[in-house]
């Protein structure tokens, strides 16, 4: 991903699956940090229908094809679906990254670990095919965590730990526990200091799943995300429950390494 770009020479896509949770934060995000042009693009299905779309549009083995065009798949979604004029637009422009923000979706049905991995490796350039972020076990994931640790900006000894089940995805009542658990603060009032401290944590919890030690990422690239995705999965066969972890704001520690204080 381009590093410390310069705002009149780069415009980054941001493709999230909401249409609201996923792109508040994300536009939180942009005013926080980013000092490139940006827009973000509300694909309104899940990881899988993008999969769909992609083999549908380019043979099952998409990630050969040489005249691979992401945006050239999703513009002809928008034609058959709901033929938005805006979205449209946004899908025809020109951008020097894409970014691609997604759940992780283990209950679903078409759901594989060949996809999931196929998509996770395919998806690794931001400038070249785009670049995917999980959430684990969903977006509710970066919000999980308890509500004094992100308005005090101090440490939640226990998010280490966190971890999510089969029977809370597959029972819909991760959303609940989360908002429970976690914290109810509008993410449009989020300090930069805050999202420092969430992201922090994030980063350390991805670490410890990795690792086995509870310390900053020092590296963010697609092989280290491989691993985590590759651990996550091993633990939910095992478990039927893996960690909770949010990577959608790993792009900002990735692209403005000197910038972000976490």
């Amino acid at each position: 991903m381009n590093s410390e770009p310069a705002a009149k020479e780069q415009k980054i896509l941001i493709i999230v699956e909401g249409a609201r949770k996923e792109v508040r934060l994300l536009e939180k995000l942009s005013e926080l940090y980013l000092v490139v042009n940006k827009q973000v693009v509300s694909y309104g299905a899940n990881i899988y229908d993008l999969y769909s779309v992609l083999e549908s549009y380019f043979g099952e083995e998409f990630e050969n094809d040489e005249s691979f065009d992401l945006l050239l798949a999703l513009r002809e979604r928008e034609c058959a679906g709901r033929n938005d004029p805006e979205q449209k637009k946004l899908l025809e422009g020109k951008y020097s990254d894409i970014l691609l923000i997604f759940d992780f979706e283990r209950q679903d049905h078409r759901f594989t670990e060949e996809k999931i991995r196929k998509l996770m490796k395919f998806f690794n350039d931001s400038i070249e095919t785009g670049r995917l972020y999980l959430n684990y076990p969903m977006v509710e994931a970066f919000y999980h965590l308890p509500q004094n640790a992100v308005q005090n900006c101090c440490a939640a000894q226990d998010f280490y730990n966190c971890r999510f089940t089969e029977a809370d995805i597959c029972g819909h009542t991760y959303k609940q526990r989360a908002a429970i658990e976690g914290n109810s603060l509008n993410v449009s009032d989020l300090t930069k200091a805050q999202m420092n401290n969430i992201i922090a944590h994030h980063s350390k919890k991805a670490t410890f799943i990795i690792k086995g030690k509870y310390s900053l990422c020092s590296d963010y690239c697609q092989e280290e995300m491989l691993k985590l995705l590759d651990m996550q999965l091993e633990d939910y066969n095992r478990n039927q429950a893996a960690y909770v972890v949010s990577t959608c704001t790993f792009f900002i520690p990735e692209m403005y390494p000197n910038d972000i204080v976490l």
